[in-house]
């Protein structure tokens, strides 16, 4: 933590960029600001405001008891991940339209959270290697 607070501070004062390079991209989302994925030497995603990318969401939806999440199938749901009473869905479509359709099938609960790298990148690389299938 005192190597970050440090890092922050130094790009701060001196008005710098600081370019880091990791696999360690829960530790990143601490300190970053901008991001840049690279897999085989391509990039395949960039941002320089935010992890959340145009039409990209990650959505729980939970409900009081066991559900069958095998009932919620749409083409705007990218990955799922799901046990018997909860499912995180990364969905790429309208947000709005994405909410309605959760609430169709009168969950407990829906949030909707930031994606973190780590999903993102999994996402990423997921499409990547549909695109080359």
């Amino acid at each position: 933590n005192i190597f970050k607070q440090e890092l922050l501070k130094l790009t701060e004062e001196k008005e710098i960029t600081l370019i880091i390079s990791s696999h360690s991209l829960r530790e990143l989302e601490d300190i970053c600001d901008s991001y840049c994925m690279l897999d085989k030497g391509r990039i395949i995603s960039q941002s320089s405001s935010s992890l959340q990318e145009a039409d990209l969401y990650k959505f729980v939806v939970a409900f009081a008891s066991n559900f069958d999440f095998d009932l919620i199938q749409n083409d705007f749901i990218k990955q799922r991940k799901c046990s018997s009473k909860i499912g995180t869905f990364i969905c790429k479509g309208k947000e709005r339209e994405i909410e309605q359709f959760f609430s169709s099938f009168n969950p407990n609960v829906i949030d909707k959270g930031e994606l973190t790298f780590e999903e993102l990148f999994i996402y990423k690389n997921e499409m990547e290697g549909k695109e080359h299938d």
